[in-house]
């Protein structure tokens, strides 16, 4: 409200989750989204996904400490059944904030081995 936009991005988006986590306690939360593959990871169109691991390719702080923590490196909770149940693929999501595109981006995508981009 505050600048007059629509709330985007990773942070909106885990504070809304958080909030509805909290008000209905589910058993499991399922982040359905939309995102692409990467042809050179075996990514086809039309493919479905289930994330192993995820990482952020625009949080750069050159700060010593921070680098790692601005990368990030999530694990998700291990879904062997599920996706040879359904016949989806799996492997690691790289997600932004950014809404351009630079170098470091491709090498962090690169370094994270993601299979996907949101």
């Amino acid at each position: 409200a505050e600048f007059n936009v629509d709330s985007v991005g990773t942070t909106p988006g885990a504070l809304a989750a958080m909030c509805a986590i909290n008000q209905c306690k589910p058993d499991i939360v399922i982040n359905a989204g939309t995102a692409g593959g990467f042809k050179k990871r075996g990514g086809e169109i039309g493919d479905a996904y289930i994330t192993t691991h995820a990482h952020h390719h625009d949080r750069r702080i050159p700060i010593p400490g921070f680098t790692e923590y601005g990368k990030g490196g999530h694990t998700c909770v291990e879904c062997k059944n599920l996706v040879k149940t359904l016949g989806f693929k799996s492997g690691g999501v790289t997600t932004g904030n950014s809404l351009d595109h630079t170098e470091m981006d491709d090498t962090l995508m690169e370094e994270n081995g993601a299979c996907v981009k949101d």
